[in-house]
């Protein structure tokens, strides 16, 4: 190499690593709203009114409020909220979902659950990685350190301390943290009234006429 060729060479190194990567293609979006339902972009410390359509990414938080609802969408995946949940993106890109519910329930329908994809549920008590595509019920009461999560279909894990174990279909898992974190695994109780409103939504995604033209993972 002459030496004249080293700037050249240094100038095409620099430009490589200074080139941005791809942005992630996959954001959340605001699908239903029903009572009051708050936003706070990340990075900015004011909360604003949600609005349907709204895009939601890493670092999002979204606050349902005494009597509301809202469903989220990423992709075919949908997320719905009740009342009093508190709920924050942690990471969420191409192949990552990852979400913080520190109060309320969370209530989960994952159509598609590709193999190099990573979906994680943090609450105070415990991490729980979905597993499979299927229908989950997460509840965090922060007061009694408790989650309750009930895996309708599908297969997960959950940790907890030092503990991990498989939760699978018509199984709920009970976890109490604090000093020393206690759990229990059992049999799914039974249906209520969120999870028939929940059920209602899935009957409604299946019936989409526009699902048989676009795909359901197609942003909005």
């Amino acid at each position: 190499m002459r030496l004249e060729q080293v700037p050249i060479l240094l100038i095409a190194i620099a430009a490589a690593l200074a080139a941005p990567t791809d942005p992630s293609g996959r954001v959340g979006r605001v699908s239903y709203i029903n009572g009051p339902v708050s936003f706070q972009p990340a990075g900015i410390t004011d909360w604003v009114d949600a609005d349907i359509i709204r895009p939601l990414t890493t670092g999002d938080q979204a606050w349902v409020g005494a009597g509301g609802r809202a469903e989220i969408h990423v992709g075919s995946t949908a997320l719905r909220l009740g009342a009093n949940a508190a709920f924050q993106f942690l990471n969420l890109d191409d192949q990552t979902i990852q979400i913080h519910v520190s109060k309320g329930i969370l209530t989960v329908r994952a159509r598609n659950l590709a193999q190099n994809q990573n979906f994680k549920i943090n609450t105070p008590s415990l991490a729980f990685t979905v597993l499979d595509a299927g229908e989950y019920r997460i509840g965090a009461n922060p007061d009694s350190q408790t989650t309750n999560v009930t895996v309708r279909s599908g297969a997960g894990e959950v940790t907890a301390g030092e503990s991990a174990f498989p939760a699978g279909a018509s199984q709920q898992a009970i976890v109490v943290g604090g000093d020393q974190t206690t759990f229990n695994l059992v049999s799914a109780p039974g249906v209520d009234a969120w999870d028939q409103w929940s059920a209602s939504g899935d009957l409604r995604e299946d019936r989409s006429p526009s699902a048989r033209y676009v795909s359901r993972e197609v942003g909005g």
